[in-house]
């Protein structure tokens, strides 16, 4: 190859330039006769440039006395398969605009205004420069000034000489260069534009969006964007670049958030969904999301968000197993709708819908919703449903158990047993039903640690009898066995079921009687502690009027209502209050000679005999021995 040398006339490169900008600038300052011609003549084309060759943009920067580092800082380099990368940026040719020259006229106009050198040097075409921002098709506005990017120059309609030529369209449409800045709409770069440039600049960051490519990034927010603004079936191909750029920014909005926003987003769709039939599918909900990869979509830079889709699909929307879901095939069902558990299990949808929300699967207000628009877990739903196929109603329980049937009521109502769902809505006949597999499991843990007895031992009873015996209710016994507090626990082998466990009557006895904790004391207690008879304490606690109060409590043994004085009223009684008798014994002296004492020192009885049949004093009123 030609060894290159610096030309004699150069310019500076300006800043973001683009390659193919630079180097038509170039020709402009040292031919007339067009860019194209001018690298032919230096052993360089057009295209070659404006692809990004390394080898290309070193013999330019040669040319210019430049390095070729600044010149491949703002090119889109051609790497092969129709891409290109722009600094560490992979992108699509679809990525960028190459026929139609867009620019923003207030740039382009400071350029020139700029411009310094002598007269013969003050030409637009050698001084306005394209910016390789405006190559990017997703950038429409200019961030500077706060305009909409125009289009200039349209090499469509022209000769193939002059794509790429930047100074030739300056030169040709510089009259317009007013009128293009008045219709040059007045707005903000959106939050897209401003995502796309910061990453070209500064590389990627850590969120969601960063994982995908750059055009995939454009693609997804496009499209969320789309159906976001329009409903789930819009026409991107009929977008105008406003309606493009509108969407770009709801769309990011959105995905810059991350999976659980668009999520949330994918949730809005299946919520706001107008569909009501029974049958309708993720088509019917996504719209364009799911089409533009259900029908064999031909790039993958979006794939991210189809990922995210087929994920969110397979866990909120009642596919089955079998189905194909973006490309891949549903294993599992992660959720049914009511339409779909009705048909997998010939139960009415009227039916599911009163014991899925009583299950408590399905929301309370869900009563109006359409059937395909409610859906819960699948798996615990399907269990629901077999667990009520084989249920037990109520009244069958007993025989079930092999229990009397008051027990299997008290067994219900304790909560041992639990149905499957409210009697309202779980057998036609309205009565609880119990799932089979439950009551199972009740006898299995009632049985569990009981030694099988061929004759049954002394001592040893059913649940009815031990309760009887041990003053107590057969539930309470219950709970002692599932509880793991009776050891001694037998299986008579001649009965089955519930019938057949026995238990130790004196150790159910002992367990009951420790459950009732003692809170006061007994009259014979009391007549013991302060050393009277029955007459004075019956006195004491008469009711309303003595200084005794009392409560009404279960006896531990016989279970039978017994009077019994708190433990803390008897001790506010013995710091106040002394018996004469127990007074003359502290002090040695007999009973009669302290009263004359104490009716010599003026102290009075505070309880009197007449009353009382005892005399007490008040200790706080009695003199000092």
């Amino acid at each position: 190859m030609t060894q290159m040398n610096t030309l004699r006339l150069t310019l500076a490169l300006g800043e973001d330039e683009s390659p193919s900008s630079f180097a038509s600038r170039l020709a402009a300052l040292n031919t007339a006769g067009g860019m194209a011609n001018f690298l032919l003549d230096l052993g360089l084309t057009s295209r070659f440039v404006a692809d990004g060759y390394d080898w290309a943009l070193d013999d330019l920067a040669t040319l210019a006395g430049i390095s070729s580092a600044s010149l491949a800082t703002h090119a889109a380099r051609r790497i092969g398969g129709g891409d290109y990368m722009i600094r560490e940026e992979r992108v699509p040719r679809e990525f960028l605009r190459r026929s139609r020259l867009h620019v923003c006229p207030a740039c382009l106009q400071d350029d020139f205004a700029c411009a310094a050198g002598p007269q013969i040097m003050r030409r637009p075409e050698l001084h306005a420069y394209g910016r390789m921002a405006w190559l990017l098709r997703p950038i429409r506005t200019c961030a500077k000034h706060n305009l909409g990017l125009v289009e200039m120059f349209n090499t469509t309609t022209t000769r193939p000489s002059e794509l790429y030529d930047f100074a030739h369209a300056i030169r040709t449409e510089w009259p317009r260069i007013d009128t293009l800045l008045a219709i040059a709409p007045r707005r903000e770069p959106s939050v897209l534009e401003t995502y796309i440039l910061d990453r070209i600049r500064n590389g990627r960051g850590a969120g969601w969006l960063d994982t995908c490519s750059l055009y995939g990034v454009v693609t997804i927010c496009e499209l969320v964007g789309a159906v976001s603004l329009q409903g789930p079936t819009p026409n991107l191909k009929l977008f105008s670049e406003d309606e493009r750029a509108a969407a770009g920014a709801a769309g990011y909005a959105i995905a810059s958030q991350g999976e659980e926003a668009l999520r949330r987003f994918f949730s809005s769709l299946q919520e706001t969904c107008q569909s009501q039939a029974g049958q309708a599918g993720p088509q019917a909900i996504y719209g364009r999301l799911y089409q533009g990869w259900g029908y064999g979509g031909k790039r993958s830079e979006a794939s991210p968000l189809r990922d995210v889709l087929r994920q969110h699909i397979v866990e909120t929307t009642p596919v089955g197993p079998g189905t194909s879901v973006l490309g891949m095939i549903v294993e599992k069902r992660s959720v049914h709708s009511i339409y779909t558990l009705s048909r997998a299990t010939g139960q009415h949808p009227a039916r599911l819908r009163k014991i899925l929300i009583e299950a408590g699967l399905v929301p309370e207000d869900a009563t109006d919703v359409v059937d395909n628009r409610i859906v819960f877990n699948a798996e615990e739903a399907e269990r629901l449903v077999r667990r009520l196929d084989t249920s037990v109603p109520l009244k069958d329980v007993a025989g079930y158990l092999n229990c009397p049937r008051v027990h299997a009521r008290l067994l219900y109502e304790r909560e041992f047993l639990r149905p499957v769902v409210d009697a309202s809505v779980s057998m036609a006949s309205g009565k609880h039903a119990f799932a089979k597999e439950d009551l199972d499991d009740f006898l299995e843990r009632l049985l569990r640690s009981a030694t099988p007895m061929s004759y049954r031992e002394a001592g040893f009873s059913d649940l009815p009898g031990a309760a009887k015996k041990a003053c107590c209710s057969a539930m309470e016994i219950v709970a002692l066995v599932l509880e793991g507090r009776l050891k001694r626990l037998g299986r008579d082998l001649n009965q089955q079921g519930y019938l057949a466990l026995l238990v130790d009557v004196e150790e159910v006895r002992a367990l009951v009687r420790l459950n009732i904790k003692a809170q006061g004391m007994t009259l014979r207690e009391i007549e013991r502690r302060i050393g009277t008879n029955t007459k004075v304490v019956e006195a004491l606690i008469r009711a309303g009027d003595g200084p005794l109060p009392t409560l009404t409590v279960v006896n531990p043994v016989n279970r039978c209502p017994q009077t019994v004085v708190p433990f803390e009223a008897l001790d506010a009684f013995e710091r106040e209050y002394i018996g004469l008798t127990h007074l003359a014994r502290e002090r040695g002296v007999h009973h009669i000679v302290l009263r004359k004492q104490l009716d010599a020192a003026g102290v009075v009885p505070a309880l009197r005999r007449e009353k009382f049949g005892a005399t007490f004093y008040r200790r706080i009123e009695l003199p000092v021995p």
